[in-house]
């Protein structure tokens, strides 16, 4: 694989570099390139998002027929994520046009998923490849791990599943569930569907805006009896910052500064899930999607977690090394349970998900 290897192929591009996509993502990719003795010729964006006089980092945006108009035959980075069909589709139009990849960059955390991380990294690889329950599992591991070492999103065409494919895996009567993560109330809605035995319900959101739609959600309905608190899931009772995007560009932060978009950095309060409730003797259900601090929210679950017959499903890809250290984690913790690990569909390599059920 090493003639692959994305930033090889970046560095040694004598083609102009042109980015389809800005903001904070481009951002970051923008400043690896420039690491390597780099720079980008250009943006672009899809014709509906086009403005006239549109600027990103000192250039104009342009469409995409503007930039094969100034820089001929580019080498394309896709430097923004999408699950939505129509703009997967754009990008398979890119890459029949151009040489293209997709960077992975780590949503939290400043280390990045490239041949020498991987190289430190390689004997966790076989390790979690070990204790993962069935191919389909390590399908996924292997194709994850060669897709973000390439750039080359057929790597996850081909170990992606359906977003109902959890039904295969979570397939018991819960009688609680705890959101770690609980947005605006969209996984809750969906847990509520489909396991209507819950009866307890435990959300926890530190985005304010979220937290208001969340609050606006669960006033609606009598059952199941839900707390919900607007604090980030962490292990310890403390405070600390959290760039406030309302969505997916929201995490946990170690600076006092607002992002490239401009969304808010706010001090919020961190409080561990055995702190905000007590639950005993049920059949639990913990979904964990806390930008990056999801092992620090494992530690501040542990005594709920063995207090009830407990099953979790875990985003492992807000850092690099999480797709790695989150299932020899929760190995660790919880070695009777059986570990799948699935990709949605859309890139980069975001959205995967850990089960771990007894």
């Amino acid at each position: 694989m090493s003639s692959e290897y994305i930033w090889d192929k970046i560095a040694s591009t004598q083609k102009h570099i042109v980015f389809y996509g800005t903001g904070d993502g481009a951002d970051k990719i923008a400043v690896q390139i420039e690491s390597l003795g780099k720079t980008m010729s250009g943006y672009f964006v899809s014709d509906d998002f086009y403005r006239p006089g549109k600027m990103f980092r000192g250039k104009e945006i342009l469409t995409l027929s503007k930039a094969e108009d100034l820089f001929g035959d580019f080498l394309c980075i896709i430097a923004f994520g999408s699950r939505l069909e129509n703009v997967l589709e754009n990008i398979e139009k890119v890459r029949h046009l151009h040489e293209t990849y997709i960077p992975d960059m780590p949503l939290c955390g400043s280390e990045l998923f490239d041949k020498n991380f991987y190289e430190h990294n390689k004997e966790k690889h076989e390790m979690v490849r070990s204790i993962l329950s069935d191919d389909v599992s390590r399908k996924t591991l292997d194709g994850i791990v060669k897709f973000r070492l390439t750039g080359n999103p057929d790597y996850l065409y081909g170990c992606q599943c359906s977003d109902d494919d959890y039904k295969n895996i979570l397939d018991k009567k819960y009688t609680a569930y705890a959101d770690l993560g609980a947005y605006t109330g969209d996984t809750l809605r969906r847990a509520i569907n489909d396991y209507p035995s819950i009866k307890i319900a435990v959300c926890m959101e530190p985005s304010e805006k979220s937290f208001k739609k969340l609050a606006e959600y669960t006033n609606s309905f009598f059952e199941p009896d839900t707390i919900i608190v607007n604090a980030a899931a962490w292990d310890k009772e403390d405070t600390g910052h959290f760039i406030d995007s309302g969505g997916r560009g929201s995490k946990i932060s170690n600076t006092t500064t607002n992002s490239l978009s401009g969304s808010k950095n706010r001090v919020v309060e961190y409080l561990p899930l055995d702190h905000v409730c007590e639950i005993h003797g049920e059949q639990l259900l913990i979904k964990y999607d806390v930008e990056g601090a999801e092992i620090k929210a494992l530690k501040g679950s542990f005594n709920t977690i063995l207090s009830n017959e407990t099953d979790l499903e875990i985003s492992v890809y807000h850092r690099s090394g999480d797709i790695f250290d989150i299932p020899l984690y929760v190995h660790e913790l919880l070695p009777e349970h059986k570990l799948f690990m699935r990709k949605l569909s859309g890139v980069p390599a975001w959205d995967i998900l850990l089960y771990a059920t007894h």
